[in-house]
């Protein structure tokens, strides 16, 4: 049984890093869509490349099953909101095995 708790807590650590890492990246989103003119350069351009390539493998795994959906005349991409909820179901299942 011990061996049962340090696993589901390296997973369920592992999930909340991950976590994490993506709400990074929505700040990081938010902040490229809000002032256009930013472009990151030193240690937040090796921060943003790296949260970049942390994230869109999942993100391009969930938007082939999640496609956006239309409102209006624009499209609002959920496969985030996805991700994020997935995260803490997985969190949540993993959480009392710790």
């Amino acid at each position: 049984m011990e061996i049962v708790s340090i696993l589901a807590w390296v997973v369920h650590t592992a999930l909340l890093v991950s976590f994490y890492v993506l709400w990074a990246r929505i700040i990081l989103d938010f902040v490229r869509q809000l002032r256009h003119d930013w472009r990151p350069q030193g240690f937040w351009l090796l921060v943003s490349v790296w949260l970049m390539r942390l994230t869109d493998p999942p993100l391009r795994f969930v938007r082939r099953f999640v496609k956006p959906v239309r409102i209006g005349g624009a499209m609002l991409d959920i496969a985030m909101l996805v991700l994020l909820l997935g995260l803490l179901l997985a969190m949540t299942i993993v959480g009392p095995l710790r």
